[in-house]
């Protein structure tokens, strides 16, 4: 018997498994078996809701800064938060970071122009594993 952990670099699909045994004469056998590997993800404990901006607002490039909430739940299991938005659904960018996520956090966000956003979280958990949230969209406007 033999056993082992399948890890995330593993990706679902048909696998070969290839075993050599060999003896203290150098008497020696191989079997080779294929598998098929589906991995499903277990459901995240950890959550983050929108509280600020909600998905559909419209606000006001003229009222400055954007303070963005963010609840969520089982806080304690997260490393880290990173904040990210794509504008007029071009290429993602980097909006900022929430080290050590509480109960509820803030950000402060200057919309770099009008326009379509959609926000999304990458969270952490202190393992490392990290998880995209459902995305929010808003609406920049003069």
């Amino acid at each position: 018997n033999y056993s082992w952990s399948v890890t995330d670099d593993w990706p679902n699909g048909y696998h070969a498994l290839k075993a050599s045994a060999y003896d203290d004469v150098d008497n020696s056998n191989q079997d080779q078996i294929t598998f098929s590997l589906l991995v499903t993800p277990l459901p995240s404990p950890y959550q983050a809701n929108w509280q600020n901006p909600t998905d559909g607002s419209n606000l006001s490039l003229a009222d400055g800064a954007v303070k963005l909430q963010l609840a969520f739940n089982q806080p304690e299991l997260l490393a880290k938060a990173d904040v990210f938005y794509k504008f007029n659904q071009g290429a993602s960018s980097w909006l900022g970071v929430i080290e050590k996520p509480a109960s509820i956090s803030t950000l402060q966000w200057l919309p770099p122009e009008t326009g379509n956003y959609t926000l999304f979280l990458v969270l952490q958990d202190k393992q490392g594993i990290s998880k995209t949230t459902k995305p929010i969209n808003i609406i920049i406007s003069e």
